[in-house]
């Protein structure tokens, strides 16, 4: 009973075992960073924009926008510069991780569990319809047994 629903329902549990394990470290401090980071660039390089009518308020919006993103960018240089000089271990991939979001590792490790629930109660509905054929064809064998 090899279906390609059965295919891909491992396919995929095994596809999330591997992310579960890049994304909680088990591998090494670096795999977790790869992982944070790759996620940051797959949601900048996905973001979305929209136009709006150009009002003050807008514009003093976008301004004050402009002026926290060159703080955050003047903010990574620094942490930076603090990584290269050893001043700052603590974010540093020697010392130890802050995740300040791990929802996504409880995310994905609820998903892993509910695909095993559903293999599991998957081969319990197959080892069923198993017993329940092997039982008819054995009272099929008993009534031949007794009429022939």
């Amino acid at each position: 009973m090899n279906s390609s629903y059965h295919s891909i329902l491992r396919i995929s549990v095994v596809v999330i075992a591997i992310v579960l394990v890049f994304q909680s470290g088990l591998l090494g401090k670096s795999a977790a960073f790869l992982t944070n980071d790759t996620i940051h660039y797959v949601a900048a390089v996905a973001k979305m924009t929209a136009a709006v009518d150009s009002t003050e308020l807008n514009k003093q919006t976008t301004a004050l926008t402009i002026k926290e993103t060159e703080l955050k960018q003047r903010e990574e240089v620094v942490k930076h510069r603090e990584l290269e000089l050893g001043i700052n271990k603590e974010n540093s991939l020697n010392g130890s991780i802050d995740y300040s979001d791990k929802r996504i590792t409880l995310i994905l490790v609820v998903i892993l569990f509910i695909l095993l629930l559903l293999i599991i109660m998957n081969y319990i509905a197959d080892y069923g319809k198993f017993k329940r054929l092997l039982n008819e064809l054995e009272s099929l064998k008993a009534g031949k047994e007794h009429f022939g």
